[in-house]
């Protein structure tokens, strides 16, 4: 009895937590998977994105658009690609990069100056790809 009382509080605790974390919520709530990146350039850090099949932008980019309407250049580079396509991350004023997940399998991200992010994949293939469908159906109904 006293294990399932501590599996139940763990999950219970385990639940409030990632609650809690405002860009968990937002991608779950616009209906994406939080799911995170570490990074060693421009610096270490790790990064959350929401995560649209295999296509994704930094959570804190999605988060602030879903509550203030205010775009970062990694979605400014994203929603432009509705009337221009950019053949790179150098082509939208980003640098290349690599992340890596908690699989160790790497990522091709483009960083931009104001420290936001994209999936290569993601800004190449652009706003009409039906691959980035769920992920400009989440921004058009915000």
């Amino acid at each position: 009895m006293k294990k399932i009382v501590l599996i139940a509080i763990l999950l219970v605790g385990q639940s409030v937590l990632a609650n809690s974390n405002p860009q968990m919520r937002t991608c779950r709530m616009n209906l994406g998977q939080f799911w995170t990146l570490n990074i060693e350039m421009p610096k270490m850090d790790k990064i959350g994105f929401c995560r649209y099949g295999m296509e994704m932008i930094d959570s804190i980019s999605f988060m602030n658009y879903a509550f203030n309407n205010s775009v970062s250049n990694s979605l400014d580079a994203f929603l432009d690609t509705e009337d221009m396509a950019h053949d790179s991350c150098s082509d939208a004023g980003a640098d290349l990069i690599t992340g890596k997940d908690s699989y160790n399998s790497d990522t091709e991200l483009c960083v931009f100056s104001d420290y936001s992010f994209i999936k290569k994949s993601t800004l190449i293939k652009g706003w009409n790809h039906p691959h980035n469908i769920d992920l400009t159906s989440a921004l058009i109904d915000m």
